[in-house]
């Protein structure tokens, strides 16, 4: 057995505790156990509060029926394809209702017009006002082409969305659909 020298009170630590410094930094000779000093080990870090992530919410709107619009009329959005969360409200047939946050809106259709006197597109209303750069309309045409537009809102408030023929004559509408994505 191994002698070390210690503060006087003990001349083996291993056999007794001794608390000076020497001691509590020697490694054992029985055991082989390494003696540190208290308060020499750093506290625990402490584990980080995850960030929420936001709920998503979207919906996907078809409807693949002929429908015909006169000027100024609002188009049947269709039936719900998929739906999700909690922030995009549908009140068929033509109004969706946004909760404060930002949102991506695509719309597109295959639009005729066989009055051949006017155009043929679509316009999406905010709160009932019309947004001019969703505004997307062709010289009047018996031959259908799809007219797509895309918006992005940031409500403030609660937000109502649809969908207007603002054209001078009756459009007719067919394959149309409607995706609302909540972006945050």
């Amino acid at each position: 057995m191994r002698n070390f020298l210690c503060c006087g009170n003990f001349n083996r630590c291993c056999r007794s505790e001794c608390s000076c410094q020497r001691c509590l930094l020697q490694r054992c000779c029985q055991g082989n156990i390494n003696r540190i000093p208290i308060g020499t080990i750093p506290p625990p870090t402490p584990t980080p509060t995850p960030t929420p992530i936001s709920t998503a919410s979207a919906i996907m709107l078809a409807n693949e029926t002929t429908q015909t619009v006169a000027s100024g009329g609002l188009l049947n959005l269709g039936g719900v394809i998929t739906n999700s969360g909690q922030d995009i409200i549908y009140t068929s047939p033509n109004t969706i209702t946004l909760s404060p946050g930002t949102y991506y809106i695509s719309f597109s259709s295959v639009v005729t017009n066989t009055d051949g006197a006017g155009s043929a597109g679509i316009t999406i209303q905010e709160n009932g006002v019309a947004v001019p750069s969703t505004a997307k309309y062709v010289e009047g045409t018996a031959v259908g082409g799809v007219v797509g537009t895309q918006y992005l809102i940031t409500a403030t408030d609660t937000t109502q969305i649809s969908v207007a023929n603002l054209s001078t004559v009756s459009n007719n509408y067919a394959q149309s659909n409607l995706i609302v994505t909540k972006l945050y």
